[in-house]
């Protein structure tokens, strides 16, 4: 059954969120609030009234040189411009040792059809938004110990391991390396996604990897950015995905 999720923060100046939905009340909120010096965010899916938590960013120590999650350390948010595919957007940054963090987050409304083998779906996998995109980038004077954007669910008390209850949803068909992940709620159906590189030019110090993987474990959602063994020197790193709730 859905629950409430905490909304204490509603009227806290240091909490930003963007919330998104569709004609029949059912969507996502992103809420980032301040925490130790860091912005950690969570996911939470509603229909109506109803809410349920999804997903909550894993935030790493204060002197982590490579937190499990990006360190957002600002943030700032864009109005929209009436464009009926691109609203709000949030613009975060952050360091951490000598490396520095940047990303946006958008909401989008559309229909498309996005190929490759879906977790619990067929070869095409049909996203219908409200959905929340993240374009994340993380400029690296030397090859990194870890990278990428870690989650655990916002209910800790419970695993997510293969097809089980996992606090008020469930995860469909875990599988460690796919690029898809379906949370199966009462309330609805999301879809976590790693979206496909773009091609940046030859000499461009841009590296955005194919590569990107999904990892699913007991108790968090991992997107890992891979580096390879010639990202030695100064690289930009940066890596997509979004959360969707699929019809």
């Amino acid at each position: 059954m859905a629950h409430s999720s905490r909304d204490s923060t509603a009227n806290d100046p240091s909490v930003t969120s963007l919330r998104v939905q569709d004609r029949d009340g059912r969507g996502l909120e992103l809420i980032f609030w301040l925490q130790t010096g860091r912005y950690a965010h969570r996911l939470v899916a509603f229909a109506g009234p109803r809410r349920v938590d999804l997903l909550e960013s894993v935030e790493g120590e204060v002197h982590d040189c490579w937190p499990p999650s990006p360190p957002w350390q600002q943030v700032s948010v864009l109005p929209g411009h009436g464009d009926a595919e691109r609203r709000q957007t949030i613009l975060l940054t952050g360091a951490a040792g000598a490396s520095h963090w940047s990303a946006s987050v958008e909401e989008f409304k559309g229909r498309g059809s996005h190929g490759g083998a879906a977790i619990g779906g067929g070869e095409h996998s049909q996203l219908t938004t409200p959905g929340i995109q993240f374009d994340v980038a993380c400029r690296a004077k030397r090859r990194p110990d870890r990278l990428g954007s870690t989650y655990c669910l916002a209910d800790r008390s419970r695993g997510i391991s293969g097809e089980i209850a996992a606090g008020n949803f469930i995860v469909e068909a875990s599988v460690q390396g796919r690029s898809v992940l379906n949370l199966q709620t009462d309330i609805g159906r999301y879809q976590l996604r790693i979206l496909p590189a773009e091609s940046a030019g030859p000499d461009s110090s841009l590296r955005e990897h194919d590569t990107c993987q999904l990892v699913v474990t007991d108790d968090q959602v991992r997107i890992i950015v891979p580096p390879a063994e010639t990202d030695q020197g100064p690289t930009t790193f940066r890596w997509r995905y979004q959360m969707s709730l699929v019809d």
